[in-house]
C-alpha cells in the first residue's frame, strides 16, 4: 500500500534498458511509480510493484537490493512534518492540576487527515472556573487522551483546547480507573456509578486504544 496522497505515474520514456548499479545500497532518491529495474532482474519487495515486467516504486525513498535473495525494495523517504501553530495534535495528559496541564503528545494530524507519530511535551492551558466549589469543572484531568491544537512552538509545544472539535477522546474513573461511558453531558462509571465531567470532544470513546493506558 503506498501513502495516501502519492499517485502512482508510471514512466514512458521507452527505456528497456535500466542501467541500476549493482552495490547492495544505493542512494539514489526515487519518486513514486518510477521504474526501479526489470521483473527479470528481481523479486518486488517493500514498497515495489510490478506492471508489465517492470518493477516500480510505490513511495519516494531511497532503492535497497539484495543481491542474495534477487529482492529489491524502496525505503520510504518520506519528511514527518513538524508541528506549527494551529495544528492538531493528540497525546495523554500525564501531570497538573485545575488550569495547567503537561501532555505527552504523540501523534500529529495533518490538514489530509494523516496521523504522524510524534515524541513531545506540551502545555495545556484550560477554563477553570475558580468561583465554582469543588473539582467538578476541571476540563481535564491526569490519564485522559485528549486532541488539542497547537497556538505557539517553544520547546514545548503550547496547547489549547478553544476548538469545537477539541477535547478529551478517553477518560478513566478517578475512583476504579474504568474508563467512562458518555451520558449526555456528563460521564459515568459503569463499575462504581461515579460521575464525572470533562470538555469532552464530539467523538467522546470512539476511539481505539492500543495497551494499557492506565
Amino acid at each position: 500500500m503506498f501513502p495516501i496522497g502519492w499517485q502512482i505515474t508510471p514512466l514512458t520514456n521507452g527505456d528497456n534498458n535500466l542501467d541500476v548499479p549493482s552495490h547492495e545500497n544505493i542512494e539514489k532518491i526515487v519518486l513514486p511509480g518510477e521504474i526501479i529495474a526489470n521483473a527479470e532482474e528481481y523479486v518486488p519487495g517493500r514498497n515495489v510493484d510490478e506492471d508489465s515486467g517492470k518493477l516500480i516504486s510505490l513511495v519516494m525513498g531511497k532503492i535497497r537490493k539484495d543481491d542474495e535473495n534477487l529482492v529489491i525494495s524502496v525505503e520510504s523517504h518520506r519528511v514527518k512534518p513538524k508541528p506549527g501553530s494551529g495544528d492538531i495534535v493528540y497525546g495523554i495528559v500525564r501531570k497538573g492540576d485545575r488550569d495547567r496541564f503537561t501532555v505527552s503528545v504523540g501523534a500529529l494530524q495533518t490538514g489530509k487527515n494523516e496521523l504522524y507519530e510524534l515524541n513531545m511535551s506540551g502545555n495545556l492551558r484550560v477554563f477553570f472556573d475558580r468561583r465554582s466549589a469543588g473539582r467538578d469543572n476541571v476540563s481535564v484531568r491526569v490519564g485522559d487522551y485528549v486532541r488539542t491544537k497547537v497556538y505557539k512552538v517553544r520547546d514545548n509545544l503550547e496547547l489549547s483546547l478553544n476548538g469545537p472539535t477539541l477535547g478529551t477522546l478517553i477518560a478513566r474513573c478517578t475512583r476504579c480507573r474504568t474508563i467512562l461511558a458518555k451520558k449526555g453531558n456528563d460521564l459515568v462509571c459503569n463499575n462504581c456509578e461515579n460521575v464525572e465531567k470533562r470538555r469532552m470532544a464530539p467523538d467522546y470513546g470512539n476511539i481505539m486504544l492500543d495497551g494499557d493506558a492506565s
